[in-house]
């Protein structure tokens, strides 16, 4: 089962043990549109989203619902792809290169004992 938007929206700002009143004093807007976000009865704006992130520390709390609604996200989306590719290829190397290191550091453990 997909997640709504409303849903992590909700899941963030839970996970940081803000009420819904506490969130809407930090975000700028009422109780009301806070719990009209969560519930899906109405759609955030780019700005909001954007804000929600910085506010509920979640870089990626619109990523997916901006990437289909906005030049924004999209952008966010091509920038995530790119750094996941850049990840797997250290990730790559570091398999290659950590049993190396394991049997050099190894090595110098024996010759100091």
């Amino acid at each position: 089962m997909q997640v709504s938007f409303g849903n992590h929206l909700k899941i963030a700002r839970q996970r940081l043990g803000m009420t819904q009143y506490q969130a809407s004093a930090k975000l700028f807007v009422s109780e009301e549109t806070i719990r009209n976000y969560e519930n899906g009865k109405t759609k955030p704006t780019e700005e909001f989203i954007l804000e929600a992130e910085k506010i509920y520390k979640d870089d990626t709390l619109g990523m997916k619902y901006l990437s289909l609604v906005s030049e924004i996200g999209r952008r966010k989306m091509a920038q995530a792809a790119v750094a996941f590719e850049v990840c797997k290829g250290l990730h790559q190397q570091l398999g290659i290169i950590m049993p190396q290191l394991a049997d050099v550091l190894s090595s110098a453990m024996q010759l100091s004992s």
